[in-house]
C-alpha cells in the first residue's frame, strides 16, 4: 500500500486522526486480501511506532456500515491480544 509511509510520518507526528483516516481512505481504494496481509505485516514490523493507533482501533466497536473501519479494528484487535505482553511494557 502506498500509503503506508505516509501513515508511519503522522504517527511519528503523534496525529493519529489523519493516520486512521488515511489507512481507512487506501482500504477503499484497496481492501484484497493482499493488501490487507500487507497492512497487517506493516502494523506488525513497526509495532513501536503504531503502538497507539493499534491500541486505539482495538477498542473500537465493530459497526456493520464501516467495512474498512473494521479491517482495522479487527487487524488491530489480532495484533494487540496476540502482542499484548509487548503493549504492556
Amino acid at each position: 500500500m502506498w500509503c503506508l509511509a505516509q501513515a508511519n510520518i503522522l504517527l511519528t507526528s503523534g496525529n493519529l486522526e489523519a493516520a486512521i483516516q488515511l489507512l481507512k481512505a487506501a482500504l477503499k481504494i484497496d481492501c484484497s486480501p493482499g493488501a490487507i496481509a500487507q497492512l497487517s505485516l506493516w502494523l506488525q514490523e513497526k509495532l513501536v511506532t503504531v503502538t497507539p493507533l493499534v491500541k486505539h482501533l482495538a477498542q473500537l466497536e465493530i459497526d456493520s456500515g464501516e467495512t474498512e473501519q473494521n479491517i482495522l479494528t479487527n487487524l488491530s484487535r489480532t495484533i494487540f491480544y496476540n502482542k499484548k505482553e509487548d503493549f504492556l511494557n
